[in-house]
């Protein structure tokens, strides 16, 4: 999972990478947060490109999910 924060919201949200077919790799992002009670939400889900695009990344993206090299246009 990676963490990504939102300042317009003021919210920090995870992304954790989502596979539909066994040795495909990563195919979509969901998009969770975490709610006053305590628990995960999901909010959404987007592809990679989205994802890398629009995520205020809080890290390295070294050794993660999300590589520029494996984002289809």
């Amino acid at each position: 999972a990676l963490p990504s924060f939102f300042p317009t919201r003021d919210v920090l949200s995870m992304m954790l990478p989502l596979v539909f077919d066994k040795g495909a790799g990563v195919e979509a992002i969901l998009l969770v947060e975490l709610t006053p009670s305590g628990n995960y939400q999901g909010q959404t889900i987007l592809t990679l490109k989205q994802c890398y695009v629009n995520a205020r990344l809080l890290g390295p993206l070294d050794n993660t999910f999300l590589k520029a090299s494996d984002i289809e246009d």
